[in-house]
């Protein structure tokens, strides 16, 4: 199942009050760069660090990662998908935005999750409310891809290795 397919799956959008931002990110201990363009003009490839992290990149490399990405749909409304890397059947998706609650039951409802144990989840969660947020204020982001994101020990962070965006119309 493909992330179009996924997000089409997800039940009417419930209208009400939008729920509580989580804030911003605090000050990020690595940066991140921009690389370039890929195949179209719409599409750039971010790598490098970013997340909330006081751990360092190089400590990132035999962390346990999942996948995080926006999916936008032709009439503007935007889901996060949250996922295993190497395995497409396991993920799950939610109308963005949400708060850092709805977060913790994507991650905690992964198949995956065994991995994730002594991992810091509330930074994770932290991290894919505030994409949610971030898919809902940014409209001009057609689709956004965190390829992946590794989850450090216990109060040491996320890091998003790569990220892929697209910009303009889904």
């Amino acid at each position: 199942m493909d992330d179009r397919e996924l997000v089409a799956g997800l039940a009417v959008r419930a209208k009400g009050p939008l729920p509580p931002r989580p804030g911003f990110l605090p000050p990020m201990k690595v940066g991140s760069s921009f690389v370039g363009e890929l195949s179209d003009g719409d599409a750039k490839q971010v790598m490098g660090v970013f997340g909330i992290a006081t751990a360092q990149l190089a400590e990132a490399g035999d962390a346990p990662s999942i996948r995080m990405a926006i999916h936008r749909l032709p009439g503007g409304a935007a889901a996060v998908i949250v996922g295993a890397v190497d395995d497409p059947t396991d993920k799950i998706a939610e109308w963005a935005p949400f708060d850092v609650e709805r977060a913790s039951a994507m991650v905690a409802g992964l198949r995956c999750r065994p991995i994730l144990e002594g991992r810091d989840l509330a930074a994770l969660a932290y991290a894919v409310s505030n994409l949610s947020w971030f898919a809902h204020e940014a409209p001009f982001v057609a689709t956004l891809d965190a390829e992946r994101v590794a989850v450090m020990e216990a109060d040491q962070g996320a890091f998003v290795v790569a990220a892929r965006a697209r910009f303009g119309p889904p």
